[in-house]
């Protein structure tokens, strides 16, 4: 079944609604993640940002058309109320160079993004200073970074500038007849890109998947499911080993007792087939550090063959890493 889409950008959700596929499911174009070499950056600096996107239609009509990925190279800066919405008007604005072409809207952009899988910025070094300050704690700066991931082609579209909002995006996904693709065929996301003076952080280091207690950095195999109910289907323990350091001191800020707080380090899990009990698993807690028992039930699918599997890590302090492995369903 079709997974529900009901907003143009995509968010995490810890559940769906009964009749449709989990949220870790990846059966349509899905961006999975973002991550930045430093997701916590300064004033000035050039961050690399690495986007994971799977192409998941491998029973869509439309399967045939390629996934590309593209970028805006329009850098929105200290939005209002620091919603990303807030920088639609940027990238509709009719008269955008992009490409050094000034591109009116309803313009084919897809040749003239840039496109793959990584994309360099470099932030004003004023972010920070153009920044209203928060009621506590210290200043920062934030940049917003637009992609998509389309099937199909990019193309600007008019929309009254009044009805910009979370749900109307001045950007579509077009195929080659100018039929504009459905939720399965796109994902238009964005990355937030933090900036303070000196504070840092490194995104969570990822050593290798563990199934049943056992490493298993290149895969694993399961017996398929013969079971009418999933609940009742073979299931492997997955887990995913990060070392200690990958919970990081969140230097500047402590607790009412003085103490100083750390990270929350959790993971993700996402997969071309079979499912898990848990969207998400916590791997450090800020108090008492790694969770003892972590590993999520991951329930097989009823089709043999291969399939992919990735563990998402992230830190609550902007920080993302992943890894990726095959297995075989027997």
């Amino acid at each position: 079944m079709r997974r529900a889409a009901m907003l143009t950008f995509i968010v995490a959700c810890s559940s769906c609604m009964s009749g449709f596929d989990p949220s870790n499911i990846v059966s349509s174009v899905r961006v999975l993640a973002t991550k930045i070499d430093k997701s916590y950056a300064a004033p000035g600096d050039t961050v690399t940002l690495e986007t994971l996107a799977f192409d998941g239609r491998a029973n869509s009509a439309t399967a045939t058309l390629p996934l590309k990925l593209v970028w805006f190279p329009i850098l929105c800066t200290n939005p209002a109320n620091e919603a990303y919405y807030n920088c639609f008007s940027n990238l509709g604005a009719a008269g955008t160079a992009i490409g050094g072409t000034t591109t009116p809207q309803d313009t084919d952009l897809t040749d003239l993004l840039p496109s793959g899988p990584t994309y360099k910025v470099t932030l004003p070094s004023d972010i920070i200073a153009k920044h209203k300050p928060p009621q506590s704690g210290e200043n920062y700066g934030l940049a917003i970074v637009f992609q998509m991931a389309c099937a199909g082609r990019v193309k600007f579209v008019s929309v009254d500038p009044e009805s910009l909002s979370s749900q109307n995006a001045p950007i579509g996904c077009f195929d080659e007849s100018g039929a504009r693709l459905g939720a399965d065929d796109y994902v238009m996301s964005f990355t937030r890109i933090y900036a303070f003076e000196k504070r840092t952080n490194q995104n969570p280091p990822v050593e290798h998947l563990v199934v049943d207690d056992q490493s298993a950095p290149f895969g694993f195999s399961i017996n398929r499911c013969n079971e009418a109910k999933p609940e009742n289907c073979p299931f492997a323990q997955i887990d995913t080993h990060v070392p200690d350091g990958a919970q990081e001191v969140r230097e500047g800020e402590a607790d009412s007792e003085g103490k100083t707080r750390k990270e929350q380090v959790w993971v993700t899990y996402y997969t071309t087939g079979g499912r898990f009990d848990d969207d998400a698993k916590l791997l450090f807690d800020v108090e008492t550090g790694r969770v003892p028992r972590s590993a999520n039930k991951f329930r097989a699918p009823s089709q043999p063959g291969w399939y992919r599997l990735w563990a998402v890590v992230h830190d609550n302090r902007n920080g993302i890493n992943w890894l990726e492995v095959p297995f075989e369903v027997r």
